[in-house]
């Protein structure tokens, strides 16, 4: 492109600016109506351009689009409504476009005023709305555009409406997903940081060389240390290991601390709780009767033998009964 042709687009754009800044400052509705009356389209885009409002009434309280209805001006009907009028609003009688069009039996412009938004039931000075008049004339092509386009309005109207009941869901569902994994990850987070301080707790408090971890883990479940029994429990693979130090069990333990969560956690883990330990002498069971801790009693019968346990406990010859647990 030379320098000749850059400088005359460079004027025209200028040019163009500056015709657009003065329609801008100097058209009314006057200009528009009077481009309507002399069906000029060009000057009516103009004035539409230089945003004179297409809705606006003169001095004896005309608009444009009932001129142009009536004066049959297709092209220039369609170029107010893409720029906004109204097709509802009547002329200074009282009639609507759309009756208008009606009238004149103008089938494109009846299409294009129903294409935005015209109401076929709006009654005009007569009384009468479009469709009532289109059914007294017998305009059978009209009654039935009028007719239809209503029906397919409203079939448009409640797809749109699913529509936008599916979208509402869906943006509600992802917003619920979102919580959730929101939640989701600070519960994570909370738990790592949770579980960090834990470890360094029981760095700082307990033995955990392989020899030492079963003491350990007795020692944590007696102070009730659950945070860390549960991270040594980890570490202990047999739930029946007996230690010396405290001539207990970690169930057992727990039972002599009345520890109920860590009870209930090493039952659901499968640690026995009818065997008889020889060096105890008493089974789970028995040593929660005969400590009278009756809710750790509920608690093994619930968990672990929920049908016939007591039963169960008293016909197994190996269980040492004890004065209290016959009783209970």
């Amino acid at each position: 492109m030379s320098n000749d042709d850059l400088l005359g687009q460079l004027g025209d754009f200028i040019s163009k600016g500056t015709q657009n800044l003065r329609d801008r400052l100097t058209l009314d509705v006057t200009d528009l109506l009077r481009a309507v009356d002399k069906n000029d389209a060009d000057t009516v885009a103009r004035v539409l351009r230089a945003r004179v409002d297409p809705n606006a009434t003169d001095g004896i309280r005309r608009r444009a689009l009932p001129i142009a209805t009536d004066n049959h001006q297709l092209a220039i009907v369609k170029l107010l409504l893409d720029a906004g009028a109204d097709p509802n609003l009547s002329d200074p009688f009282g009639d609507t476009p759309l009756y208008k069009a009606v009238y004149w039996e103008n089938f494109d412009i009846t299409e294009a005023l129903l294409e935005a938004g015209a109401d076929i039931h709006q009654p005009a000075a007569a009384g009468q709305s479009p469709l009532q008049h289109a059914q007294q004339m017998g305009y059978r092509a009209l009654v039935e555009l009028l007719t239809g386009f209503q029906l397919r309005a409203r079939e448009n109207q409640i797809n749109k409406d699913r529509a936008k009941h599916e979208e509402m869901k869906e943006k509600a569902a992802a917003a619920r997903r979102a919580r959730a994994e929101e939640a989701a990850r600070v519960k994570a987070e909370a738990e790592a940081q949770q579980r960090a301080q834990s470890e360094q707790n029981l760095r700082e408090r307990y033995a955990l060389a392989p020899e030492q971890l079963a003491t350990s883990l007795l020692q944590a479940i007696r102070a009730e240390d659950n945070d860390s029994a549960r991270l040594l429990l980890e570490r202990v693979d047999d739930l029946e290991i007996y230690v010396p130090q405290y001539r207990s069990t970690p169930l057992l333990s727990a039972i002599e601390s009345k520890n109920t969560e860590f009870t209930r956690l090493l039952i659901e883990r499968g640690a026995q709780t009818l065997s008889l330990h020889p060096e105890k002498q008493h089974s789970a069971l028995s040593l929660a009767v005969s400590l009278g801790a009756h809710k750790l009693v509920h608690l093994i019968l619930n968990l672990a033998h929920p049908e016939g346990a007591t039963a169960a406990a008293l016909n197994n010859p190996e269980q040492l009964l004890s004065s209290q647990f016959i009783a209970y």
